[in-house]
């Protein structure tokens, strides 16, 4: 919407500079998107809201400034004209009573066709219109000054005895439209038309063959107003949006029919001559009756937090056009203006208020909270919902200096992203949203593996080959007893172990990298007592898999994911490392307490062992053996190396252990290591089948 200085100033009194204006315009919620001087004038383009269409006019805007600077805003009526002439002899007929409210038709004969006062052209230039002649000219001015659309039809152009129809066009009805366009209609397109053909498309472009000219004598002024789906339907079928459709599909003031038409006849028979010779009105809807809103000022300062007179609060409203039909201490009953349709309830004269007396003006205060005493039970389930906020930190800075990101991911997921994360539906009922927003929120996540192979794929697809993240949040599961919902802690590790430009093909992450990385985790916990299982079959989206124990209890799973899964998310990396813990359990064993141990003042024994055992061996049995027998000096164990190729049989692999002796009390002597050395030799050798070599 464009309008000038120069054009409100008609309208009320400003004595703001341009810039100010247009800062306080957009303060009032007509952003003001381009302030250009044209000449000695001065032009807006403002940013109208869908629900203001009182806003695009001239007028509308001037009231605006009007409330806001508290200025007197001037709208002079024109002559009523209405009611010196018959109206017998033009004939209206509304039959689609839907889709046309109200009609006016005006008959001017003996005007005098020629150019615009150049004042009016100057106007219709700076806001981006082509003057053509005088009375289309009228007909663009009054439309952007009122806000209400208006067309004017050569009389002598149209079939005879005059007649005006509004109708539903016919199937494949063809109309030349004024942009000299030959268009076929369709039944849900309204037109207006006389004996045998369509005139005009309503509320969006006339026709070429009853366009004004040169040669025009009589002319035919029409105002409607027209129902706004249907007109917006029109534009959408012919693809064609002009002024007069951008208003009417929002809405247009009913009032406006009446004083457009006054203003347009006036500005005619200024510049234009003729003689009225008749106005016919049809209308075929009762306008809707006046909606009466009761507004209590105490409602005012309770929602605005802002102390307002009763008189303040009259003005304002009044300078907005509406109405006040009662009042009494401290309550007033507001009627809102005809073309205010978007205010429907107190709380919309609030937001008036608000707007007008300035939201910069409204003092900030500190909320009102009426405190609470939260009994047991209540405490019990708040703290149900939360993590132990310790467990939490450290989780965090561990796996942070780590070189772990968090990521946080949406609880609500698709049915379909489910299913893609467990390749096949997992055997447990999930928990479907009554009323999803969308698709992709449907139902709650039961696992974080979904949102953790779409963080992977995202950061692949970015060219970040180094990806070590993890989740820490709710998931939900429903079975026989009700729902759960418990936090879960997950984690994804794949591509490069480290980002070095020197050693593009330096080491990829492996597995014992992530179950590292969850050791020591599970050690700043404070949690000892755990272990690694190998899983009988694995479960879904692993292809191998690992069950992590605290004592004898499962807390998490861990492994590497199955190529289809990886294929799902088109997931180009070989290898992609997986884990998910029960958060819960970790609050269960968490040891906030720290416990340390005194270095050893004393010098330790070291002894290398190489052992030959079977493939089918673990690692866990050869150190559950070491540590029984050498509890009592054995301070460390530690692999130092795999070995499995030359000189190995097939099925067996070699691994060369350190174990370190030593005593916190004394010096230990080369005879007693060695009498527990022995002793751990010949238990792996006869209790686990290794070989010492």
């Amino acid at each position: 919407m464009k309008v000038t200085y120069s054009w409100l100033k008609d309208y009320v009194e400003i004595k703001l500079a341009p810039e100010k204006l247009a800062d306080l315009l957009t303060m009032a919620g007509l952003e003001v998107t381009s302030l250009e001087k044209i000449e000695d004038d001065w032009v807006f383009e403002i940013e109208i809201t869908s629900n203001r269409p009182d806003w695009l006019s001239v007028i509308g805007v001037a009231r605006e400034i009007a409330a806001l600077t508290k200025a007197k805003f001037h709208h002079a009526r024109g002559k009523d004209y209405f009611g010196k002439f018959k109206t017998k002899d033009l004939v209206i007929k509304i039959t689609d009573k839907e889709s046309c409210s109200q009609y006016r038709g005006t008959i001017i004969e003996g005007v005098k066709i020629g150019p615009a006062p150049s004042w009016m052209q100057k106007r219709l230039k700076a806001i981006g219109l082509r003057p053509v002649n005088n009375i289309v000219d009228i007909t663009n001015y009054c439309l952007y000054e009122t806000g209400q659309p208006l067309h004017a039809f050569d009389l002598d152009k149209l079939d005879s005895p005059v007649e005006v129809t509004v109708r539903r066009a016919k199937d494949k009805e063809v109309i030349v439209t004024l942009d000299g366009i030959q268009r076929e209609l369709n039944k849900d397109i309204l037109v207006i038309a006389d004996n045998n053909k369509a005139i005009a498309v309503a509320g969006i472009i006339g026709g070429a063959g009853t366009e004004v000219d040169c040669d025009t004598k009589n002319i035919l002024l029409e105002a409607a107003e027209f129902d706004a789906v249907r007109v917006r339907r029109g534009t959408k079928i012919l693809g064609l949006s002009t002024d007069s459709s951008y208003r009417f599909e929002r809405n247009i003031d009913p009032c406006g029919v009446d004083n457009a038409t006054l203003r347009a006849i006036e500005l005619i028979q200024d510049f234009a001559g003729g003689n009225i010779i008749l106005s016919s009105f049809e209308k075929v809807k009762e306008r809707k009756k006046e909606v009466s809103i009761e507004l209590c000022v105490g409602d005012v300062e309770r929602i605005l937090g802002l102390k307002i007179n009763q008189t303040n609060i009259k003005q304002i409203l009044s300078a907005l056009g509406f109405k006040i039909n009662k009042t009494k201490q401290g309550v007033l009953i507001v009627v809102p203006a005809s073309s205010r349709k978007d205010v429907t309830c107190k709380e919309d004269l609030i937001e008036e208020i608000a707007r007008i007396y300035g939201y910069g003006n409204i003092p900030s205060t500190i909320p009102y909270i009426l405190p609470r005493i939260i009994d047991a039970q209540d405490l019990r389930y708040l703290k149900g919902q939360n993590l132990n906020s310790a467990l939490v930190k450290i989780v965090r800075k561990k796996l942070g200096a780590l070189g772990y990101s968090e990521v946080i991911n949406y609880s609500l997921i698709s049915e379909e992203a489910l299913e893609k994360n467990n390749n096949k539906r997992i055997d447990v009922d999930i928990l479907r949203t009554t009323n999803p927003l969308s698709k992709e929120q449907e139902v709650l996540r039961t696992d974080l593996y979904g949102g953790l192979f779409t963080n992977v794929a995202y950061n692949l697809n970015r060219k970040n080959n180094q990806i070590k993240i993890f989740e820490l949040g709710k998931v939900f599961k429903q079975d026989n007893s009700g729902y759960s919902e418990s936090f879960s802690l997950g984690f994804a590790a794949c591509g490069r172990m480290h980002h070095d430009w020197q050693r593009p093909d330096t080491s990829s992450i492996t597995f014992f990298d992530l179950k590292g990385s969850i050791e020591a985790m599970l050690s700043a916990l404070g949690i000892d007592d755990f272990k690694f299982a190998t899983r009988a079959s694995a479960l879904a989206p692993y292809a191998v898999a690992f069950d992590i124990l605290v004592g004898q209890r499962i807390i998490g799973t861990i492994g590497e994911v199955a190529g289809d899964i990886l294929d799902n998310y088109s997931i180009k990396e070989k290898q992609v490392f997986l884990a998910e813990i029960s958060a819960d359990e970790l609050a269960r064993y968490f040891q906030p307490s720290k416990k340390f141990m005194p270095y050893s003042a004393y010098p330790s024994i070291k002894r290398d062992i190489s052992l030959l055992i079977a493939d089918s061996l673990e690692y866990e049995n050869i150190v559950r053996v070491i540590s029984s027998l050498g509890k009592a000096i054995i301070s460390n164990i530690t692999l130092l190396e795999q070995y499995t190729g030359k000189h190995v049989p097939q099925g067996f692999k070699n691994l060369l252990v350190s174990l370190e002796y030593g005593s916190c009390t004394r010096t230990l002597k080369d005879r007693e290591v060695d009498i527990v050395h022995n002793d751990i030799l010949r238990e792996l050798t006869e209790k686990l089948e290794v070989k010492i070599r």
